[in-house]
């Protein structure tokens, strides 16, 4: 079983996967000596992919007119929003199946250093609230995080996987409503999810990570070129408050509850608590 399991994942990660819509999504760093910066390297297993963007979105236009005295807080947004991007693609990364290459970037830290620096520089409160050393423990044996997200993300008992990756896992009475919706959100920013692995659905909690990465990257994208960015940061906002917000404090839940392991207990612990404060956090921020 867990073998099957490995193999049927194995094509979620790697550079001949679809790009989000023609913007990396960036994920763990690469290892020594293969380029990139340090937020930069092998993207998640990309779910999205555009058929068109609208050509607002593909080329901002300039605001005929700026706002005065607003230079200064435009570039702080513009500097948020571009780290936004880097912490969505960073948690896409994170939960997505862990490939061969996946264990040594755990083991050796950088998850966890990437983590603390990326998300810690949003939200400081953190800092003080997440056992971050939990990030750099891969378990014993090379394919133990593999093993371990296969048992609780993948097997299927009478009642579902232990702990969905699924929203409408923690909604089944209203998931077709709730497909129905995600897919709404993402053809109304020109994305489709035919890209995404077969028997993953439009609820997948690495395809909404990957469209926040999105819309954050549209978001800096936007106040780089002086253009009203306020459409993305409401759609951002309500997808947040709409979609992941109201289950990810159970998925942590259910990960405490069946005694995962460190890695993926505490990555739950964290997937609530960040986007609790970024449901929290101010309206233009």
């Amino acid at each position: 079983m867990h073998g099957e399991g490995r193999r049927r994942h194995r094509a979620r990660r790697g550079d001949h996967l679809p790009r989000l819509g023609g913007v990396p999504v960036q994920g763990l760093a690469r290892p020594a000596g293969a380029g990139g910066s340090a937020l930069e390297g092998p993207a998640p297993g990309r779910r999205l992919q555009p058929p068109a963007l609208p050509d607002v979105l593909r080329r901002p236009q300039p605001r005929a007119a700026r706002r005065a005295g607003r230079g200064g807080e435009s570039m702080n947004a513009q500097a948020r929003s571009h780290l936004r991007c880097h912490a969505y693609g960073l948690l896409a990364a994170l939960i997505d199946y862990p490939d061969d290459a996946f264990p040594p970037l755990v083991a050796d830290g950088r998850a966890m250093r990437q983590c603390r620096q990326v998300l810690g520089a949003l939200h400081p409160a953190l800092e003080a609230c997440v056992a971050w050393p939990d990030l750099a423990d891969a378990g014993d044996g090379a394919d133990a995080l593999a093993v371990e997200y296969t048992r609780l993300f993948d097997v299927a008992g009478s009642g579902g996987p232990l702990c969905p990756l699924h929203g409408g896992g923690y909604r089944p009475d209203s998931r077709m409503q709730l497909l129905r919706e995600l897919v709404r959100f993402y053809n109304h920013f020109g994305l489709t999810t035919e890209a995404a692995p077969a028997r993953e659905l439009p609820d997948h909690l690495a395809t909404q990570l990957e469209f926040l990465h999105y819309l954050s990257r549209l978001e800096s994208d936007c106040l780089a070129h002086d253009t009203d960015a306020d459409d993305c940061r409401r759609a951002r906002r309500d997808f947040l408050e709409r979609h992941l917000a109201p289950w990810l404090p159970q998925l942590a839940r259910r990960l405490a509850q069946h005694q995962a392991l460190p890695f993926y207990r505490t990555l739950g612990e964290l997937l609530a608590r960040f986007i609790r404060l970024e449901t929290e956090a101010p309206a233009l921020s």
